[in-house]
């Protein structure tokens, strides 16, 4: 517990801690560290500071907030929220507040798939719902980003008992089946407008690595379906 505790007492609410510094750091500004932690938390059964970590997410968790990227912000926040919900009904009592903001972060991020294609933009302002492409991309959305999220939005789905965002998520995999793979293999960049691929690039590496990594993690979740 002793970065923990670091955490706490230099850099509490931001994303992490600069341990030579002794400051916090942002860059999603979403208390990235508090919510990741809160898993860890649980499985060392430290009850009573993953309740102090779940009041701050329901007390002082914003998301009014400008351009974040989409990919870490599911991964990180809705994927670390939705674990924090299912590991409080273990410890105590399912945390209603805690599934609520899972819900809020999820409805602001939805709006991403709100492209010509309906594949994701790779930033959403989640203010006012606009989403951006990175400009070295040249437009186009990358596939470890639109195929690395089905699993935190179908458990959202899942909880609120509410298949929309499963279906929005689940709509990627479908499109990215479809559309024809030189060699059958899938490439690293998907144009956001016309849902092709603008690049012939293939890697298991980074911006490619858990789209794969996704594909098998959802077939086991869903029965090998």
């Amino acid at each position: 517990l002793h970065s923990w505790e670091g955490y706490k007492k230099y850099a509490w609410g931001t994303d992490e801690l600069m341990p030579q510094a002794k400051t916090g750091h942002n860059w999603l500004g979403q208390g990235g560290t508090i919510i990741d932690a809160m898993t860890t938390l649980a499985i060392m059964g430290e009850v009573e500071e993953f309740k102090k970590a779940a009041e701050w997410v329901k007390s002082s968790l914003s998301f009014e907030k400008g351009d974040v990227s989409f990919f870490e912000t599911i991964i990180r926040i809705l994927g670390g929220l939705v674990s924090a919900y299912e590991f409080s009904c273990d410890l105590y009592a399912c945390d209603e507040g805690l599934l609520m903001k899972a819900k809020d972060i999820g409805d602001r991020t939805l709006k991403a798939f709100n492209s010509p294609s309906g594949l994701p933009y790779a930033s959403i302002n989640l203010r006012n719902g606009r989403g951006s492409t990175a400009g070295w991309t040249g437009g186009a959305a990358i596939l470890a980003e639109i195929a690395s999220v089905q699993l935190e939005f179908g458990a959202l789905s899942r909880h609120l008992k509410d298949p929309s965002y499963d279906e929005r998520a689940m709509s990627v995999f479908r499109h990215l089946d479809k559309i024809n793979k030189p060699d059958g293999l899938m490439p690293l960049y998907v144009d956001i407008h016309s849902g092709q691929w603008s690049s012939a690039h293939v890697s298991m590496g980074a911006m490619g690595d858990s789209a794969f990594e996704y594909l098998i993690k959802v077939w086991l979740q869903r029965g090998k379906k």
